[in-house]
């Protein structure tokens, strides 16, 4: 019942440690940059079978061009 947010996912390291006690479908990684997400879905597919939540938005105080709200 656990869920993580890893906020600034970058490569995905503190999520896939965290995927060892926790389901990695409760795992929300959010990052913006193209090239540290490509390589979090390189790290996905073979440590967690691609069940990390991926999302390509910042997260912030406020919501609006490709930045949400942890309420959103």
């Amino acid at each position: 019942s656990t869920v993580l947010l890893d906020v600034g996912a970058a490569h995905g390291i503190y999520s896939l440690i965290a995927a060892r006690t926790c389901s990695p479908e409760n795992i929300h990684c959010f990052e913006p940059d193209p090239v540290a997400r490509w390589i979090l879905n390189i790290n996905n597919r073979p440590y967690c079978t691609g069940r990390l939540h991926v999302d390509p938005h910042s997260v912030g105080s406020h919501a609006g061009r490709g930045i949400v709200t942890l309420d959103e």
